[in-house]
């Protein structure tokens, strides 16, 4: 694979006077589009447009910060690294490598967005040619990788980073009580897997039976999220059919609750081409319909007031209070911003568009639901809902400032 000659002081000037790169191609801007083999709500992994070495990664943090260390808590900055540490492992998968390389790099007056370079250097490089000299520029020279190798490449850094993070089998499992709750549910278990998110107060396990199968078991964080998950689980998640898991036993007192576990692996992290995302929406789409078809359509203009009206108790709670539906539409909004065809597909999966007045009101209750999530993810510690938050307030005013540009008002 040949190398080539790279005008350095170009990019400077484009890194110094463009936009963000990151942002923009989060935005969905083709003219600064790379191969992005995996996103979450908290980081985007992608490949380096300008590599010296093959398969180099980039991870940044979805939300555009600036100082690698001052911009982050400590748990923000663990779930960073995670992600860079998976991001490592999974080049170790695909490409020949020696030694991993991590940089963080950037600049306030260029390349101010947070990103750290994952590099693997190929076994078999001389020492003088290894470290700084195998990732500068002016010493590597860039390296020309074809397009059909940088597909191949991340779609096989796609895959590797698709399946969860390994979980150890734990000897201990939950406490005792929540142990006899379940095997008096399924029967006795053979293994406990911790599969937590990373978050304060997330406790979930996989049980494994002595004679088979396999169940999810959850402690809920309170009263109130218990009562709601169960009352879900009982009222309109039967109707979805076989795409959704079956409630298997509760126990209020322990505010626990052991379902059944579905084939195949979670969307959460996967990377798909857009005509997969297309399906996939349309997909969501329709089981939202499913959902919602029994409870009775409610106008925007009938409760944007009382929305508006309850916006203090919503920075009280733990959650917004929206009504069936508008909620997961609150949640979906983020995803299909700046895709429309992304938003066409779920409208056409769910038998119809949004009029006008749904969208508007669809923009006050994810303003309510990103407020309320950022007093929540800051007093509870829960980072990813603290950058979903601020992520989708920073989306609503771009909007609302670039529709004031184009009226001519200021």
């Amino acid at each position: 694979m040949k190398r080539i000659e790279f005008d350095e002081q170009a990019y400077a000037r484009r890194s110094r006077s463009g936009p963000c790169f990151i942002c923009r191609m989060l935005a969905g801007d083709e003219e600064f589009r790379h191969e992005v083999v995996y996103r979450d709500e908290q980081h985007v992994v992608f490949l380096d447009r300008y590599p010296t070495l093959l398969g180099k990664l980039l991870v940044a943090p979805v939300a555009h910060r600036r100082d690698v260390i001052g911009d982050f808590t400590a748990a923000q900055s663990a779930a960073l690294w995670h992600t860079v540490h998976r991001a490592g492992a999974a080049l170790q998968q695909v490409v020949p490598t020696e030694r991993i390389y991590l940089q963080s790099l950037g600049s306030h007056s260029g390349n101010s967005h947070v990103h750290i370079h994952v590099a693997a250097l190929p076994p078999g490089v001389p020492y003088e040619q290894q470290q700084t000299a195998a990732l500068l520029w002016e010493s590597a020279g860039l390296l020309d990788v074809p397009t059909e190798e940088t597909a191949r490449i991340a779609a096989r850094l796609r895959a590797a980073l698709a399946a969860p993070p390994a979980a150890e089998p734990s000897a201990d499992g939950p406490a005792p009580a929540v142990r006899e709750f379940t095997e008096q549910a399924v029967g006795r278990i053979a293994s406990w897997t911790d599969v937590s998110w990373a978050r304060p107060g997330s406790r979930v396990w996989r049980a494994t039976g002595a004679e088979g199968g396999q169940w999810y078991v959850k402690i809920h964080r309170g009263a109130r999220f218990h009562q709601r998950e169960v009352r879900a689980y009982r009222t309109w998640v039967p109707g979805l059919g076989a795409a959704t898991p079956r409630l298997v036993a509760v126990d209020a007192d322990l505010s626990a609750v052991v379902v059944t576990a579905l084939p195949g692996r979670p969307l959460h992290g996967a990377v798909h081409p857009p005509e997969q995302q297309r399906a996939i929406f349309h997909q969501v789409g329709a089981l939202a319909a499913a959902i919602h078809r029994p409870a009775p359509a409610a106008g925007p203009d009938d409760t944007l007031s009382a929305a508006l009206e309850k916006m203090e108790r919503h920075l009280d709670a733990a959650r917004t209070h929206l009504a069936p539906g508008d909620a997961d539409f609150v949640r979906l909004a983020d995803l299909w911003a700046g895709r429309p065809d992304l938003l066409e597909a779920l409208t056409d999966g769910y038998g119809r568009t949004f009029t006008t007045a749904e969208l508007e009101y669809l923009t006050v209750l994810e303003a309510l639901d990103a407020v309320s999530g950022i007093q929540y993810g800051a007093a509870a510690g829960d980072p990813e809902l603290l950058e979903r938050g601020l992520r989708t307030l920073t989306r609503l005013r771009a909007t609302a400032e670039a529709a004031a540009r184009r009226e001519g008002t200021t």
